[in-house]
């Protein structure tokens, strides 16, 4: 509740030891999750398709299902990941990896490539899935 917001932040007697920076790690965690743009990925993808060429909408059907598949196999994987490496590097090697397949989406766009468009948006919402996607709610939770 915004009291208990207020009591960590003001170091209230009676708040734990940590809590403040607990409070401005989840902070921080949340704006950068949402700075990743996962969701902004998945809207425009048939629009990122289209851009490179893919007229045909049942292609367009298909890829976007791919991308939404990758989703799936994120979020499994991604549970498996927490335990097995821990918090730390599954966020670190996430968003390192998560920005490599942005760079394929640009290269992608760029050089109106529809495979390597296609590859880099299942690799970006899988590992983003996998590792922010899951990772981030176990940090702040």
């Amino acid at each position: 509740t915004f009291r208990n917001v207020s009591a960590v932040v003001a170091d209230a007697p009676g708040v734990p030891a940590g809590a403040r920076r607990g409070l401005g790690l989840a902070l921080v965690l949340a704006v950068l999750n949402q700075a990743c743009a996962s969701t902004a990925v998945l809207e425009y993808a048939q629009h990122l398709l289209r851009d490179v060429g893919i007229t045909s909408q049942h292609q367009a059907d298909s890829m976007a299902i791919a991308v939404s598949g990758a989703k799936s196999l994120g979020v499994a994987f991604g549970l498996l990941l927490v335990r097995r490496i821990g918090r730390k590097p599954l966020l670190g090697w996430g968003g390192f990896v998560s920005a490599l397949a942005l760079v394929l989406v640009a290269l992608g766009a760029a050089c109106v490539e529809p495979k390597t468009l296609l590859l880099g948006l299942c690799v970006f919402i899988l590992v983003f899935v996998a590792t922010w996607g899951n990772g981030y709610w176990v940090v702040v939770t």
